[in-house]
């Protein structure tokens, strides 16, 4: 996969250089695998007492051909057939979400970990290996992730799926910048839900801005090699 890094973002150093992100009360990463079809490891995190639980950790596969629709606990994802950049020849990083790619054409293991914020009890999700997804505008073509928050049916409008990026350590809100990546309520299923161009780490809270760091959570795999 060619990384591209934005100007805003820090070069990251060497590939297992350990380093400290905190976000939210919680933080979490998604590290690029060396192979794009094979299994992944499990995420490196070392808890420091964020999380409410220990996270919890499920790998799936998805066959490119075909739509996929994966439950991952309170949370699910949609893949559109075709959807999945292929990562060995796609270009990632900021300003490259919208480039054109070569769709995947085999089979790729995914993992997801989930865990909620002792603190805030807000749902925050990862996942590896580092993909982003074929642009398309047709709505039908997004790949979407569903999150559950209790709190949703309570004061729904007020939610959103925010990304964290590896900038002074704030979750921040894409959609501010993209209006295809505007958060939707589903308040009968208690579920927030949204367009996502790539993996990357996700937290359902309230509000528009970036959400200062708190606490945090110990990384051994950058989020770019």
């Amino acid at each position: 996969m060619k990384h591209v890094i934005g100007t805003f973002l820090p070069t990251p150093t060497s590939y297992r250089t350990s380093r400290i992100l905190a976000a939210a009360s919680i933080a979490l990463t998604v590290a690029c695998s060396d192979s794009s079809t094979g299994p992944v490891d499990e995420p490196n995190l070392k808890k420091h007492s964020a999380s409410a639980e220990a996270p919890m950790i499920q790998r799936f596969v998805v066959n490119p051909a075909a739509a996929t629709n994966e439950t991952l606990g309170d949370h699910k994802i949609n893949f559109p057939a075709g959807s999945i950049c292929n990562p060995a020849t796609s270009t990632y990083g900021i300003g490259e979400w919208d480039a054109p790619c070569e769709p995947l054409k085999t089979p790729i293991t995914i993992t997801a970990t989930w865990w909620r914020d002792s603190a805030t009890g807000q749902p925050v999700i990862a996942f590896e290996p580092a993909l982003r997804f074929v642009p398309s505008a047709d709505e039908k073509r997004w790949v979407t992730l569903h999150m559950r928050d209790k709190r949703v049916s309570r004061d729904m409008l007020r939610y959103d799926i925010r990304i964290l990026w590896l900038y002074q350590g704030e979750w921040i809100d894409e959609s501010i910048t993209d209006a295809t990546l505007e958060t939707q309520s589903d308040g009968h299923n208690g579920r927030v839900y949204r367009r996502i161009k790539h993996f990357s780490g996700y937290l359902v809270t309230s509000g528009r801005t970036g959400v200062k760091a708190g606490g945090g959570v110990e990384l051994e795999e950058p989020l770019l090699p």
